[in-house]
């Protein structure tokens, strides 16, 4: 398959096409204190009013405004947060806690500090008269949601705050979506496969013309701290048609995307194209208009988007980040598909357009703008690990931005 009419497809409407088929993974219930990180999958819905009740935003004493400007008013009793609610007689206040229930027949709080107390009774200071009014202090029944409120939608992640509103609710067990299996394939005659049983996966011991795995930790690590997805197997296949069909076929049955580096070009041993007509997948675009990773394949076997990017370790990486994250969140059940990008500006301008756009390493050097990484061409991943990420320069673009900028975290 040759790169030359369909490389014509700009990263948005790559991504795009990948992202059209896909529906989410199927969901489960994990307990409350498991659930961090996780997809949300089903909304929740308030059980009850927020506040429950009504009750006292302050410290201070509940009263009725007909007696705010007696000289000394009886201290009848106190409320604490969790009590039910009391009575408040006539002439008389109640001291009352943040989150007290308020008394029956209260018409507001006044703060502690806006009274003279004595052991058994206080005075509203004099200038504070005035000013209080019916509800002051009072934190109304369902003033923050009423029952049968819509809370949170599905597609959210669960963060601190999603947490703690799933408790106010009563929700022990959130129904989330399942992490996204992801199987790695890393492909090429040329990465070390001679490790012995008792070897570390990166081997110390290699010969000069073989390369160690990058690939393999760098798509692991790109997808480590999200908490909805799941990279279940790294393997390498080499450069042979039968093994790399029979690899292929496998990570497609067993997973819910299928990353694949290298193979994917047009040298007598890019068996990549072959094999996914092989197995019946189903291919949506070969090449796209950007630099690196021109000779990205996006495809489908079944319901299993297959990612088949360029071998080489910047191209690899970048793509991934650009490409797999989204399509990995769509499959997580994601609202969002692909977060925002941040905005950056270069400190130096790009003053050479290119008719491909450019993904151009860099480092952030202040708030707001970043350095280019001088690079020495898509195999070079030592240039790359001082990065923060990648800027994005559409095609035929100059200039030092804004541009949007993707960081690998």
């Amino acid at each position: 398959m040759t790169l030359t009419a369909t490389s014509t497809i700009t990263p948005e409407q790559a991504l795009a096409s990948l992202l059209a088929p896909i529906s989410p993974v199927d969901h489960e219930q994990v307990p409350l204190s498991m659930a961090t990180g996780r997809v949300l999958a089903k909304a929740l819905i308030a059980d009850r009013p927020s506040p429950a009740i009504d009750v006292s935003a302050m410290d201070g004493f509940a009263m009725r405004l007909a007696d705010i400007s007696m000289t000394a008013i009886p201290i009848a009793g106190e409320l604490s947060a969790g009590q039910p609610p009391m009575s408040l007689s006539p002439h008389t206040c109640l001291r009352i806690a943040t989150g007290a229930a308020i008394p029956v027949d209260a018409d507001f709080v006044v703060p502690r500090e806006h009274v003279t107390e004595s052991k058994h009774s206080i005075a509203v200071h004099p200038d504070r008269v005035a000013m209080i009014r019916v509800g002051a202090h009072i934190r109304r029944e369902g003033e923050n949601a009423s029952i049968g409120a819509y809370i949170l939608q599905p597609g959210a992640a669960i963060h601190a705050p999603a947490a703690a509103a799933l408790a106010t609710f009563g929700v022990c067990d959130p129904a989330v979506f399942r992490r996204v299996r992801i199987s790695v394939i890393v492909t090429g005659d040329e990465v070390n496969d001679d490790r012995g049983p008792s070897e570390p996966p990166i081997s110390p011991q290699i010969k000069p013309w073989l390369v160690r795995d990058s690939n393999g930790p760098a798509m692991t690590a790109l997808f480590a701290s999200f908490a909805w997805a799941d990279v279940q197997s790294v393997s390498h296949v080499r450069d042979d048609l039968i093994a790399l069909c029979t690899a292929l076929q496998d990570a497609t049955t067993t997973s819910d995307m299928v990353i694949l580096t290298g193979g994917v070009a047009v040298g007598h041993k890019d068996f990549v194209p072959a094999v996914l007509d092989a197995i019946g997948a189903r291919t949506l675009f070969h090449g796209v208009a950007q630099k690196p990773g021109r000779p990205f394949l996006g495809a489908f076997a079944g319901n299993c988007p297959v990612l088949c990017l360029p071998g080489n370790p910047v191209s690899v990486m970048i793509t991934a980040r650009r490409y797999a994250i989204p399509v990995a969140r769509a499959l997580a059940g994601f609202s969002i598909r692909e977060a925002p990008a941040e905005s950056v500006r270069l400190i130096a301008s790009i003053e050479k357009p290119s008719a491909l756009t450019q993904f151009i390493a860099v480092r952030h050097i202040e708030p707001g703008f970043v350095r280019a990484l001088e690079m020495r061409g898509s195999g070079d991943c030592v240039g790359l690990g001082p990065s923060n990420g990648f800027v994005e320069i559409p095609a035929n673009q100059t200039g030092i931005g804004p541009w949007n900028f993707f960081n690998w975290n």
